[in-house]
């Protein structure tokens, strides 16, 4: 058994974008959100004095969490971005694709034909 609380951000200052966030996830506004919000502001990280507050009675649950954050070595240093491989038609690289797509778009936009102008911007662009 090990000492834990929901943590929802890692900062108490972080709460306003976890309500931001959670209004998204169900489209509701702020004020309509309701009971969808916690009802304080004890979601955050804590840190070891803070966590060992919540479990004055629970010596051995607090040890096997400090045993298990010991363990823990992430670091968001460790991520690396690596872009998904599309499924492109054959013969096709990205960029000639993204500008097939581009223009496809246009012409949907602009019934059919692309104004001189806009096909000229594009093609700057692309």
């Amino acid at each position: 058994m090990a000492a834990g609380h929901e943590v929802l951000y890692h900062r108490a200052p972080r709460r306003d974008l976890q309500d931001v966030l959670t209004c998204i996830r169900h489209g509701v506004r702020l004020t309509e959100a309701g009971r969808r919000l916690r009802g304080n502001a004890e979601h955050a990280l804590k840190p070891p004095h803070g966590f060992a507050r919540l479990f004055p009675d629970d010596a051995a649950g607090l040890a096997r969490s400090r045993e298990i954050a010991a363990r823990c070595t992430f670091s968001l240093a460790d991520l690396r971005y690596v872009y998904p491989a599309e499924h492109l038609p054959d013969g096709m690289t990205g960029s000639q694709w993204l500008r097939a797509l581009t223009f496809a778009g246009a012409r949907g936009r602009y019934g059919g034909e692309v104004p001189q102008g806009m096909a000229a911007q594009l093609d700057r662009d692309s």
